[in-house]
This record gives structure tokens, sequence and C-alpha cells, in this order.
């Protein structure tokens, strides 16, 4: 499932994904495929959107993470409350 954000974010939904191929693999290879060379793309791959925007804030410009599920409350608990809004 794909879903707009802005003009220049959106989410994906790649839940049960894993099994017919690596879902972060894919997250990284879909920017190039997408845009090619020129544009950069930042994301962050987790179990939920907010989490997600979270961690695609935290790694721009141009560069990706996956925060596992479970793993959501360590990424989040030594950043200010003032990122998660």
């Amino acid at each position: 499932m794909y879903e707009r954000s802005s003009i220049d974010e959106f989410y994906m939904d790649l839940s049960g994904m894993d099994k017919f191929f690596g879902c972060y693999k894919y997250a990284k290879s879909y920017g190039k495929k997408l845009l090619g060379d020129e544009i950069t793309i930042s994301f962050g791959m987790s179990a939920n959107k907010t989490v997600s925007k979270v961690a695609t804030d935290y790694v721009k410009p141009n560069n990706h993470t996956q925060i596992p599920f479970g793993d959501e409350k360590t990424f989040l608990a030594p950043l200010s409350v003032n990122k998660i809004q």
C-alpha cells in the first residue's frame, strides 16, 4: 500500500513481504529505481508511521535506517520530545 503524505513524502506498507524479498533491500533500491542517481532519498523503516517519520528525519539527508520491531522504545528514548511531532 502506498500513501502520499505531502509533495515529497510518502509511506509504503510492506507488511508480510519479507517472505518474498528483503523489504529493507527493496526500499533502498526503490529510490534509485524511481529517482535515479541525481535526486537523493532518505527513509526510515519501522513497524509504524510515527517511528518511520522520526527515523527518516533523524537520518536526513540522503541516508536510511531500519528500526526493528520491538526496538522502537530504545530508538526514541534518547531523543527530545520535540522530535515526535
